[in-house]
């Protein structure tokens, strides 16, 4: 007699089925999130591109890079002499990445906007009440191009006002008092040139990302970078960081752990985008000397950054 033939799977096949499956998952997911955050650290380096692109379009017309912002100064509002409500350096690049539409919005009689309530204050003028005049720029400030934001980056906050880039003011600490000879690319009401970077475009930090909220504490991820305004805390640069309980800036580089140091959501680094306007991924396991020299236009450092180490 023959024996039937089987049409089904036993139970303990199909278990092991589910086991060999489970384990092919779990060993490409790793491989799909790479690629994920690949393509996504790619896409920042995009931004980044086309932010020094227009940096340099900006020169060509202006002779200069844009400033980290401009304004008055007015020591009766915010902390210490920086005046809150500046106008940052997205608006000048901004007809430079089509987006005059936006940058005609901007009334630069007025302060930038931001929804905490502690950047609402008069005027630069100081000639309107209280919010009446960040309501002017409420729209633009809100409304930030995609290509100011990192993909990489956990979005907890409102969409359009804020940015994961900031300017590179160097290795001084030019909002305290709130200075105008920075030795970096951008501080306030700067007119820096490619002259004036004698340590080479391509030696000297433009733009760095700097996240939008702070992750050094995971309790209180506040918000550290709007699109437009600017104050004490919140104005769009970027040293190589600082401790608040320490008199001099720190010796060491690790992404996102001191006061305005470089940050992002990417494994082990950071994207830069250079003065010569080329875009690289920064390791945060850099040498802290050429780290901290390629902050510094005109420092006469031998060493730099080399980024293939």
């Amino acid at each position: 007699m023959k024996t039937p033939s089987r049409t089904a799977f036993t139970l303990v096949e199909l278990l092991v089925v589910i086991a060999i499956t489970g384990i092919l998952i779990a060993m490409l997911l790793p491989a799909v999130q790479q690629v994920r955050e690949a393509a996504r650290r790619t896409s920042c380096l995009n931004n980044m591109r086309q932010l020094a692109l227009s940096a340099h379009l900006f020169h060509d017309s202006n002779r200069r890079f844009p400033p980290s912002a401009v304004g008055g100064e007015d020591k009766s509002i915010g902390f210490g002499p920086a005046r809150g409500g500046y106008i940052t350096w997205p608006t000048f690049l901004l007809p430079f990445l089509d987006q005059e539409q936006l940058a005609n919005k901007i009334d630069f009689n007025y302060s930038a906007y931001v929804s905490d309530a502690t950047g609402q204050h008069d005027s630069l003028s100081g000639e309107h009440p209280s919010n009446v005049s960040d309501q002017v720029n409420k729209f633009a400030s809100t409304h930030a191009p995609p290509l100011f934001s990192c993909p990489s980056v956990a979005k907890r906050f409102e969409q359009g006002e804020h940015k994961d880039y900031a300017i590179n003011v160097g290795g001084q600490l030019p909002w305290y008092p709130f200075n105008r000879d920075g030795n970096g690319m951008g501080f306030l009401d700067s007119h820096i040139g490619i002259k004036e970077v004698k340590d080479g475009t391509s030696n000297t930090f433009l733009f760095l990302e700097r996240k939008r909220y702070d992750g050094r504490n995971p309790k209180n991820n506040t918000r550290v970078n709007p699109f437009l305004w600017s104050s004490f805390k919140h104005n769009g640069q970027v040293l190589y960081g600082y401790k608040a309980d320490e008199p001099d800036i720190i010796a060491t580089f690790r992404v996102g752990k001191h006061w305005r140091a470089p940050s992002s959501d990417h494994s082990e680094g950071v994207n830069v985008a250079m003065c010569d306007g080329s875009t690289r991924f920064l390791s945060d396991a850099v040498t802290f000397i050429p780290y901290r020299a390629t902050f510094t236009r005109s420092g006469g450092e031998v060493k730099v950054v080399q980024f293939g180490d």
